[in-house]
């Protein structure tokens, strides 16, 4: 049974709960302990469902599909603080993914270097990874501290190391993983995502 807490306002104690197993089997949606409603599977939840709160406001749950899933929790339309859909949450995430990148090439450049790796070697790994780390490395941390720039940058340094990792594959004779190539593409979207809920998280945060 997976479980999900929120607050209905910043500052204020996690009064929304909700509640599914499996694949969103059995979706309970409550409030201070109390059931408002239930959902069962992904179909009906994609549908989603509208919760009038005592207070006059309306709480509704749905999740949205595409290149990425989220659950969307809003009140009145305004993502309830830590969902999916909250601007910091985006932000923190597309900086974590930056430090991902970071550390993922901090690792595979000192193996490959270190333990002379003739595989890791070959696809490129060493110590240009290591200070393409470093660099992730920086800008990560620069936009955990809120800078738009440091995301946009590590974007395009992110495409551009792919794409140059795309050609010498293909000039090698080599197939390019596909595996990797999705999890490129998951990793902008995260890190764009992140771009653009910027401003609307440091109004957030004044």
């Amino acid at each position: 049974m997976t479980k999900r807490e929120f607050a209905l306002e910043e500052g204020s104690e996690r009064r929304v709960q909700l509640e599914w197993r499996g694949m969103w089997k059995d979706f309970t949606v409550s409030l201070d302990g109390r059931e408002l409603g239930r959902m069962n599977g992904r179909l009906e939840l994609e549908n989603g469902d509208i919760y009038p709160l005592e207070d006059g406001t309306v709480l509704e749950v749905k999740l949205t599909t595409g290149l990425t899933t989220e659950l969307m929790v809003t009140r009145d339309g305004v993502p309830l603080p830590g969902t999916d859909a909250d601007p910091r949450e985006q932000v923190n995430a597309a900086s974590g993914v930056v430090l991902f990148i970071a550390g993922l090439n901090l690792v595979l450049g000192f193996v490959a270097e270190l333990g002379q790796v003739g595989l890791l070697l070959e696809i490129g790994a060493g110590w240009t990874s290591v200070v393409l780390g470093v660099v992730f490395l920086g800008l990560g941390l620069w936009a955990r501290k809120g800078s738009k720039l440091a995301l946009i940058l590590a974007i395009v340094l992110f495409t551009l190391d792919g794409a140059l990792g795309l050609y010498f594959t293909m000039e090698a004779g080599g197939t390019p993983s596909t595996g990797g190539v999705v999890m490129r593409v998951f990793l902008l979207i995260a890190m764009g995502k992140g771009v653009m809920a910027m401003d609307e998280a440091k109004a957030k945060r004044a």
